[in-house]
Parts: structure tokens; sequence; C-alpha cells
């Protein structure tokens, strides 16, 4: 999974290195914590480049043992970091994944995940021989429900209080999106 990369018209992903500590640093300064905190279970610990060199490290070792990984969204120059897509929970008995992302705030509202997103779940079902990706999403999170319906993905039913978020448990959505759904 370590060569999975790719690109859409905006913009370009590939799995975050420890060399990428500095980029990971820089975009979660200029980011709103509640996002963070829903995308990185961990945030609260993040807090030195060392905290953050150690993340990226232990998501390295998820991608040499199939198990996961995180890919950064990157500008074509690769000089700045615009989000990321973590893949948990691989299941290789159910041929299925879950994926979260994150956008940082510089890079919202100029329809990059719109685009890319659905060349990114192509490009890895294929590449990983998987049939389903899930996304699990708060449902005060509207921004991000709408781009998962804009993107093919479709809602399968909601968690109640799924996770904490902050000092309050919140409902989530599950969506998911099948390879028989791509676009031939």
């Amino acid at each position: 999974m370590r060569n999975f990369s790719g690109y859409s018209k905006k913009a370009k992903w590939r799995v975050l290195t420890t060399n990428d500590t500095p980029m990971l640093e820089a975009a979660l300064k200029d980011s709103e914590t509640d996002d963070l905190k829903c995308f990185f279970s961990s945030f609260e610990k993040l807090k030195t480049e060392k905290d953050i060199r150690n993340h990226i490290y232990n998501c390295v070792m998820q991608v040499e043992f199939l198990q996961g990984g995180l890919w950064g969204i990157l500008d074509f120059a690769e000089k700045k970091l615009l989000g990321c897509i973590y893949i948990d929970k691989v299941d290789w008995e159910r041929d299925s994944l879950s994926l979260g992302f994150w956008l940082s705030v510089p890079a919202r509202g100029k329809g990059l995940f719109t685009e890319l997103l659905p060349e990114f779940v192509k490009d890895l079902l294929h590449y990983l021989k998987m049939n389903r990706v899930e996304v699990i999403t708060a449902i005060s999170n509207k921004k991000c429900n709408a781009l998962l319906e804009r993107t093919g993905f479709v809602k399968e039913g909601v968690a109640r209080e799924y996770a904490k978020i902050g000092e309050k448990r919140e409902d989530f959505a599950v969506y998911s999106l099948i390879f028989s759904d791509l676009p031939k």
C-alpha cells in the first residue's frame, strides 16, 4: 500500500512519512480543534513535533502491514498539506475498509474533496481489490454528510451516541460506497 498514490485535477495524494512531520504540524495549527478531534482520536496527544512524528510513524507501520495508514492531500508542488485521508479498520475477510478525512481550513470551500474523494476511493478499491468503503461521520457535520452524498456514498443509518466529541456524546451517520456503485 505504500506505493498507493495518485492525483486529481486539484491535488495529489500519497502516504505521509516522518519527513512530512513539519507539514502536518503546520496544517494542524491552521485547523479547527473540533474537526481534528473527530479525525484524530488521539488529537490531544499530538502536542509536540515528536508526538506528530510518532503518530506518522505508527501510520506508516499500518501501511507496511496492510492495515491502514495516513495519506496526505498535497498541492502539486508538495509544499503544503491540504488535508489527510486515514484508512482504518481494513477487513480483508469482508473486502471492506473504513476511512476518514480532514481538510485544512484554508483548503475548504474549493471543491477539492468533491473532485478528489471519488478518484481516491475508486483507485483504492481497484488497488486493494476491495468491495466496500465505509465512512462514519458526526450527524452534526452537515458539510461532510453532504459531501459524501454528493460523491456517491449511500447513507446506511445512524449509530446513536457513537462517539464523544468534547464532553457530549453524538450520533454518527454510517455511509458506504461499494465497488458496483463506481462509475464504469
